[in-house]
C-alpha cells in the first residue's frame, strides 16, 4: 500500500471513523486487496465496515458529493486514452473531419486553451492530407479537360461556350448543383440546331 495514502487511511481511523483496535486488520485488508488476494472473514468485515462508513460520509453530505462528482468527471477525461497520431489514418478521414481536425488547434488557441505539440502536429498533418486531395483533384480535372479537348468538336465547344455566357459565369464548376443538368441539356439542344 502507498504509504501516503496508508497515513491517510490511519489518520480517518484515528479520529473516529473506525474504532482504533481496527486498524491493523484494515490494513491488512488494503494489502489483501491490492494484490487480488482472498480477503479472510476477520479482515473483510472490517474492510466492509471501513467501505460503508466511507460511503456514508460521501452520501450523506452534499457538499462532499458534489466534490467527489466533480473530481470523478475530470478523472474520466484525465485517463482517457486518445489514439495516438501515428495510429489515425489520415487517408481514410472523411474530407469534413480532416477540416475539423485542421482547425482544431488554431481554435483551441483561440478560445485560449493551450495546444499541446501532437495536437499540433495533427492539425499539420491533416492540412497536408487537404491540401495533397485537393491536388490530386485538380491533376484529375486538367487531365481529364487535356484528352477530352481534342474529342470535342469546336462547334460542340462554341455551343458550350454560348451557353456559359447565358449563365454568366466562367465554369462548369462555379454553376450550383441544380442546374449543372440544364446548362448540360441546352449545350446539347444548341449544339443539335447546329447553332
Amino acid at each position: 500500500m502507498d504509504p501516503y495514502r496508508a497515513k491517510q487511511i490511519e489518520t480517518l481511523v484515528r479520529l473516529g471513523l473506525m474504532p482504533v483496535q481496527m486498524w491493523p486488520w484494515l490494513q491488512r485488508a488494503i494489502a489483501h486487496t491490492e494484490s487480488d488476494a482472498f480477503l479472510p472473514v476477520n479482515e473483510r468485515k472490517v474492510y466492509y465496515a471501513f467501505i460503508r462508513r466511507l460511503m456514508d460520509l460521501v452520501f450523506n453530505d452534499e457538499l462532499m458529493y458534489r466534490l467527489l462528482r466533480q473530481r470523478t468527471s475530470m478523472k474520466k477525461f484525465e485517463e482517457f486514452n486518445p489514439i495516438s497520431e501515428e495510429e489515425i489514418d489520415l487517408k481514410r478521414t472523411p474530407e469534413g473531419m480532416l477540416s475539423t481536425m485542421a482547425n482544431a488547434a488554431k481554435n483551441k488557441e483561440r478560445a485560449g486553451g493551450k495546444v499541446s505539440p501532437s495536437e499540433k502536429r495533427l492539425a499539420s498533418r491533416a492540412k497536408a492530407e487537404l491540401r495533397r486531395r485537393r491536388d490530386n483533384l485538380k491533376g484529375r480535372m486538367s487531365e481529364s479537360t487535356d484528352v477530352a479537348s481534342p474529342v470535342i468538336s469546336e462547334s460542340y465547344e462554341q455551343a458550350f461556350m454560348n451557353v456559359l455566357t447565358t449563365y454568366n459565369v466562367t465554369s462548369v464548376a462555379d454553376l450550383p448543383k441544380e442546374s449543372v443538368k440544364e446548362f448540360f441539356n441546352k449545350v446539347e439542344q444548341l449544339y443539335n440546331s447546329g447553332e
